[in-house]
């Protein structure tokens, strides 16, 4: 029955990981995805991460900031909610916050749709993205989940500027956005956030393969119970609607 849960990526860099487990509502003993990206590098060159307590912390002062009125940049002292950006040492986040904007995401508005040009990329602070393909009888389905791990609008990093997939907001909530342009200058003068980008990339083809394997070989109940699961770490909140 292990095999119902989503594969954390953790695993392929740092062993086998714990058995998730449900109680009262809640997951424990999981590790949530992507945790090998906020390690350090070979190069010792990643800082760590702030307690999860004190993110929460920072999200909700955050939250609460961007609805009375939201900032044109992100302040200095304000460390990102999403995971990617707080995993980037000082001097290279600096370079990119005169570039990020906040913005507010409302549910099921679409992002990038299957196959248009990208004007931004967008690293998710709350709530999460849901990746979808439609085949050519005009039935589709969900390949992919992105939340405060992960960014969307990887293409840019394999030197395209279309979406292969549509994006949608399955959980309302916020992020950062940032221009085509400015992004590219990024990946080519910030290292580690290329670095970062490309292993991010592989663990999320990671997941892509396994929600895949899921599908196709697991029962109705088994697949509702990998997607709980995967809705409830991607997310900065476990609430679902």
């Amino acid at each position: 029955m292990s095999s119902v849960f989503p594969v954390s990526n953790a695993q392929f860099i740092t062993g086998p990981r714990p058995t998730p487990l449900i109680r009262e509502g809640r997951i424990s003993g999981g590790c949530p995805p992507l945790d090998f990206l906020l390690g350090k590098l070979q190069d010792g060159s990643l800082p760590g991460m702030p307690s999860a307590r004190a993110t929460e912390r920072g999200l909700c002062s955050r939250r609460r900031l961007v609805a009375r009125k939201p900032p044109l940049v992100v302040p200095d002292h304000i460390l990102p909610g999403n995971r990617l950006l707080a995993a980037l040492p000082p001097d290279e986040l600096d370079r990119l916050r005169s570039a990020l904007e906040p913005v507010n995401y409302s549910l099921r508005q679409t992002v990038f749709e299957c196959g248009a040009p990208m004007s931004f990329v967008h690293f998710v602070e709350a709530g999460w993205f849901s990746l979808l393909i439609t085949l050519g009888d005009g039935d589709g389905g969900e390949v992919g989940l992105v939340g405060r791990e992960g960014m969307v609008g990887l293409a840019f990093l394999f030197g395209d500027d279309r979406s292969p997939t549509e994006v949608i907001v399955q959980g309302g909530g916020n992020g950062l956005r940032m221009g085509a342009g400015a992004f590219r200058k990024a990946l080519d003068e910030c290292r580690v956030l290329h670095s970062l980008l490309l292993r991010y990339a592989l663990a999320f083809q990671t997941q892509i393969s396994q929600t895949a394997a899921c599908n196709a070989r697991h029962s109705v109940e088994e697949r509702l119970a990998r997607w709980l699961l995967m809705a409830t770490i991607v997310p900065a909140a476990t609430c679902l609607r």
